[in-house]
């Protein structure tokens, strides 16, 4: 989208954001060289393992790295989804998206409702890659483009955006919010990143 940094999604990882990711490269463990034993949950439905393993299991772990990346993804198929009609309310937007990110969201769609634009197409997700997980916070990294997804007017359907052939650093602030991951900030920068 032409402006992509501003539209369809605002700048707002902050420092607060900022030391979140600092926050997460840290890591503690226990003194006492004992490990509590836990069950796993595996997801599809499967009935719970009674199985106890030492924890954080390796299997524990990789299963809440699929997690975020699911998450993360899901959130955007869910900005995508109410994009296209430009629906704030959309009920999708807190699946995947909660605090100052949802609030952006919703902020940016009510504008561009009020614009009388809709967004259309999908932008594409280059390299995503978590590149911290810790406990209830992780942080991706991806690349984007948007020089298929645009704006269009939202009566006539006419084509008023075009593709700005540029792409996107995005980095992606999550956290756990009631056993579901959620983005809670995003920073979106112009940058050589497909490469």
């Amino acid at each position: 989208m032409t402006g992509f940094p501003r539209l369809p999604l605002r700048q707002v990882i902050g420092p607060v954001a900022l030391l979140a990711v600092v926050f997460l490269a840290g890591c503690s463990s226990g003194s006492s060289g004992r490990t509590r034993p836990t069950t796993t949950t595996p997801a599809s439905g499967f009935a719970a393992s009674t199985v106890p393993t030492r924890a954080p299991t390796t299997n524990a772990r990789a299963a809440a790295r699929v997690a975020v990346v699911a998450a993360y993804r899901a959130f955007w198929a869910d900005v995508v989804a109410a994009s296209a009609t430009s629906d704030a309310s959309s009920p999708r937007l807190a699946q995947h998206a909660t605090g100052i990110e949802l609030a952006a969201l919703r902020t940016r769609l009510t504008e561009d409702r009020r614009a009388g634009r809709v967004a259309r197409g999908a932008p594409r997700l280059l390299k995503t890659t978590l590149a911290a997980l810790d406990g209830k916070k992780a942080t991706i990294h991806d690349c984007m483009d948007s020089n298929h997804w645009l704006f269009y007017d939202a009566k006539t359907g006419a084509l008023r955006d075009k593709p700005s052939g540029k792409l996107y650093a995005v980095t992606a602030g999550m956290v756990l919010d009631h056993d579901v991951w959620k983005v809670a900030t995003l920073d979106i920068r112009e940058a050589q990143c497909g490469a």
